[in-house]
């Protein structure tokens, strides 16, 4: 299939007004000298489907754009054999993929589809996540009182006291704080449904706060808009360009932001909060989780604070072992649906 082929092909299709530019012909020509046609041919049927998804409304064609030109990286990684799904799956494991690695994989599902590939993709790679680092609290103190706008502190103070994710005050209204009962309610639409929303308390400091930033506002208006566009809610890029500033000056200051993130806010709730009442259901409702083993990945090991158990853990399964815990002393401290964990009292100065 030659250059000038895939370009009447593409402008049939309404795919992208740049491969219509003489630029774009000279790019399709480099590729059929690089690529074999049987791939560059995988990489049209390709194309199509990702554009009849965007027409159906099922896909937003910047990310259709950005998949395409992932399946060309890809096509030139394994020097055009994108049929050949281990070798694929080779490729995807290099460590400098691991950032986009599921962006490659839904685009090369797209591929696998548009050509009938039956076989599916299997990527050798580790899966376990890595723990996060949860920043001083000095340095969490600090980033409370940095930012000059009222709508900046009682966002990021929000996150401080309630634990919200960062998203959850996109959709707050006024009418979701009491400010009488300084409480607020929040939740969040995921990718596994609408979460229950919940009350949590909020400071009087943080209530005087809102109540100013928010006089001018009615109950149905979002709280956290866009400071130029009024009406609407302000969205995660926003917020992480004012963290990106709030760390710099942290770290010209002298202060360790090492793992300070929109998140770390939340991270830090949840240990706040599983210290002082060692009620881990508590905590996960507060976090709007829906099993504990995830809530459990919020919870740190404060440094200020002395260990007074020694911790012991082995499989539900294993009735002997649990036996032998239980007679020399040990107590079951929390239970899940293949581990169980034991704690005992130490001697501490």
């Amino acid at each position: 299939m030659s250059a000038a082929v895939f370009e009447n092909a593409f402008r049939f299709a309404e795919i992208g007004k740049q491969v219509q530019t003489q630029r774009s012909a000279e790019y399709w020509k480099s590729l059929e000298a690089r690529l074999p046609k049987e791939t560059l041919e995988g990489i049209f049927r390709a194309t199509v489907l990702l554009q009849q998804r965007v027409d159906s409304g099922k896909l937003q064609e910047r990310v259709a754009v950005a998949y395409r030109k992932m399946l060309i990286r890809l096509a030139v990684m394994v020097h055009g054999n994108l049929n050949d799904v281990k070798a694929v799956g080779q490729v995807l494991a290099r460590p400098e993929l691991k950032g986009q690695l599921r962006n490659f994989i839904a685009a090369y599902n797209k591929y696998r589809e548009a050509n009938g590939i039956k076989e599916k993709l299997d990527v050798l790679r580790d899966k376990r996540r890595p723990l996060p680092v949860l920043p001083p609290e000095n340095t969490l103190q600090a980033s409370l009182v940095i930012p000059k706008q009222l709508r900046w502190r009682c966002y990021f103070r929000l996150l401080y006291e309630t634990g919200a994710r960062p998203c959850e005050p996109f959709q707050m209204r006024k009418k979701d704080i009491n400010f009488d009962r300084q409480l607020v309610r929040i939740g969040s639409e995921k990718r596994s449904g609408m979460c229950l929303q919940r009350e949590l308390p909020i400071s009087p400091l943080l209530a005087e706060q809102l109540r100013t930033y928010t006089a001018d506002k009615g109950p149905e208006d979002y709280v956290f808009t866009k400071p130029y566009v009024p009406g609407k809610p302000m969205d995660y890029k926003d917020c992480q360009h004012v963290m990106d500033q709030i760390k710099r000056q942290l770290k010209a200051a002298g202060y360790n932001v090492r793992g300070l993130c929109l998140y770390a806010y939340r991270h830090a709730f949840a240990t706040r909060l599983y210290n002082a009442t060692k009620d881990l259901a508590l905590v996960s409702r507060s976090l709007g989780h829906r099993n504990l083993e995830t809530t459990m990945i919020y919870i740190h090991l404060h440094p200020d604070q002395p260990r007074r158990f020694d911790v012991e853990n082995c499989s539900i399964n294993d009735k002997e072992t649990i036996s032998r815990f239980l007679a020399e002393g040990w107590e079951i401290a929390l239970q899940t649906t293949d581990t169980v964990f034991f704690k005992r009292p130490r001697w501490v100065p």
